[in-house]
Order: structure tokens, then sequence, then C-alpha cells
């Protein structure tokens, strides 16, 4: 665990930086980096953060854009704040005549530490991850732009304590997310590349990660835990992003605060001990 606490005034896990930056890195040139935590209204807790993912670049990273504010901090506030940052996006790439591009979004979020199928948005349920990509798909098709494929990560997980205690944790970036975020580019987690050297099924690393291999740890704590715009439209214009991650939590924003593109805001609403990730 303590790989994943916070260190310095950054209040940011160097561990999920390291985690956030390969995923950045996957995303390739044509990306955008979004943000869509609640971090955006501290823009000093921003530069330290942006100061640490350059650093682990080893070149200048500054957020590409940041998505309007909730409508309400709740976690229908957050996907519809989402769901208005790609609509507008996407209103822009068909009036510049690049909407025929496909566009993979990739979203990291908890939703104000949120489980789904608890909450509804624009009086649709949302109980899956598929439900929450369906509703910002249909976002960005209301712009006429068809192209758009959404990955989301959830990155929220619960647990009750042998006394009851339901514990609700914004986990940040764990080994299953890493597994989920890298396959949606196309690439093999670590984990899963060692899973398929061992079974001898290369075969699977030329179509991305195995994320089957990775589900059946997730059921298995011990194995697992081993493993583990509001923006300007002329900024958009200079991207044109093929690749776009939303990152609200996986940076792992120290223990009481993790959080679309690659912030954490984990917040442990009761402190009883965490399992390992």
């Amino acid at each position: 665990m303590g790989r994943f606490a916070t260190q310095g005034s950054a209040h940011v896990s160097d561990e999920l930086v390291s985690r956030l930056v390969s995923l950045i890195k996957a995303a390739g040139d044509a990306r955008m980096i979004v943000l869509s935590s609640k971090w955006k209204s501290c823009p000093t807790r921003v530069k330290r953060l942006e100061h640490k993912i350059s650093a682990r670049l080893k070149t200048p990273f500054v957020f590409d854009a940041k998505t309007p504010p909730d409508r309400a901090e709740t976690p229908e506030g957050r996907l519809q704040a989402i769901g208005d940052f790609l609509e507008g996006l996407s209103a822009w790439r068909r009036e510049a005549g690049i909407a025929a591009e496909e566009l993979n979004a990739v979203v990291l979020e908890d939703f104000h530490i949120s489980a789904l199928g608890t909450w509804t948005c624009d009086a649709s349920p949302i109980a899956s991850t598929g439900q929450a990509e369906a509703y910002l798909q249909r976002r960005a098709s209301s712009a006429a732009f068809n192209n758009l494929k959404v990955t989301l990560v959830h990155t929220y997980k619960e647990w009750s304590t042998p006394q009851g205690l339901l514990v609700q944790v914004g986990v940040g970036l764990t080994q299953y997310h890493m597994c989920r975020a890298l396959s949606a580019f196309g690439r093999s987690c670590t984990l899963c590349v060692t899973q398929a050297s061992r079974s001898k099924r290369k075969s699977s690393l030329s179509v991305g990660c195995d994320s089957s291999a990775c589900n059946r740890l997730q059921k298995d704590s011990k194995h697992f835990a081993s493993h583990e715009s509001s923006e300007t439209p002329e900024k958009v214009r200079k991207l044109e992003p093929k690749k776009l991650v939303v990152a609200e939590k996986s940076a792992g924003v120290e223990m009481d605060s993790h959080g679309a593109v690659l912030i954490t805001e984990q917040t442990i609403r009761q402190k009883p001990a965490i399992p390992d990730d």
C-alpha cells in the first residue's frame, strides 16, 4: 500500500501518476487529454500534477482542455458535463469537416465515488459501463458525429467490513483498470502479457489485451493484489485528436480525495483497512 500513498505537496501518488503517463503514451501523438475532475477549480494542484506528469513524460505537459463545470456535484452531473464536452467537440469536428474521422474516447471516472446502478442521467438508468458509454455516444450523435468509440473505466470499488460497514472508494488506476484502458488503445497490459506467455497463447497479444485474464484475477484478490470543452475551439483546432482521454480519477490524489483524463479523486468515506491494489 505504501507505493500508492501520496507524497509531498502535490497530493498525488507517484505510482498512479506513472500509470497515467503509461496511458497518455499509449494514446499516441494525436491525442487530447481532458480534465473533468473537481480539481479544475484548484489551479495550483493541477500545475503540480502537470509538473509530475511532465517529469515522467520527459517533455512539458499541460491538460489540453477541461470539461464544463458539473451541473451538480452528483454522478449524473459529472456524466452530463463529459457529455456536454463531447457534444461540443463533435459539433466542432462536423463544422471543421473532420467528423468522418474516428475518435476513440477513454473516460477515467468514479462519478463522485458512486456505484453504477444507483442513479439515472437525463431519465436514462446508468446501471453499467455500457449504459454510461451509450449515453456519451448519444450526446455525440446529437451533434451529427457517429464515429465515436467510448470506453469507460469506472475507477470505483466498494466492500463491507466484517462489522457490516460499507466502504466506497475511488481507487484510481488498479491493474484491472489499466488492462481495460490499454485494451481500448489496442495495447496489452503487463499482466496479460505475462499470463499469455505462461499459457503460450501468444496469438492473444496481436489483438490487444486479454481482459479475461484480468477479470479472473479481479475475482482472486490475493493473486490480483500481487500484480497489481469548455476549452477554446482554437485549442481543439490545433490538436484534431484521434484519441481522447477524459480523466477524472487516476493520478492518485491523496487518500482523502482520488479521481477523466486521468486524475484520481479517491475519497474514502470511512477508513478501515484498505485492500491492496
